[in-house]
């Protein structure tokens, strides 16, 4: 039960942030302390799937280029699909190049139909270009 409210209060938090606007948004990135980002980089690793999920969300949106690395190697291990487009649309918003190299590397490579098309639709927008990156 606890967990749930848990869940529920960060996901209510999501919203309210998501609604404040951009402006807002670009205000609040730069306020945001190493602390934050530390804590933000722990919640992406986290047990808790919604903690970890609205975290890669969150790192996205305020396009906390520090994450780079840790959302890279998280995408390497995920299992799950949805996660995986989840963090490759993270690090699209971010736009960091060594991000995107593993949003391409993703679209090449992954198993599952759904993550190739939509990995392959963020980095062809990113990049601006027509050409078929899928190996497959």
């Amino acid at each position: 039960m606890k967990t749930a409210s848990t869940t529920l209060a960060v996901l209510l938090v999501l919203f309210l942030a998501a609604g404040s606007g951009l402006k807002a948004q670009e205000t609040s990135y730069k306020n945001v302390t190493p602390n934050s980002i530390e804590t933000l980089k722990n919640g992406i690793t986290s047990t808790n799937t919604g903690l970890r999920k609205s975290s890669i969300y969150m790192a996205g949106l305020y396009k906390i280029n520090e994450t780079v690395n840790l959302l890279t190697e998280e995408l390497k291990n995920e299992k799950d699909p949805g996660t995986k487009v989840l963090i490759a649309l993270s690090l699209y918003n971010i736009g960091n190049p060594k991000g995107m190299e593993a949003v391409k590397r993703l679209a090449e490579t992954d198993n599952d139909l759904k993550v190739r098309r939509m990995s392959t639709a963020l980095y062809k927008t990113y990049t601006g270009s027509d050409e078929d990156i899928s190996e497959r």
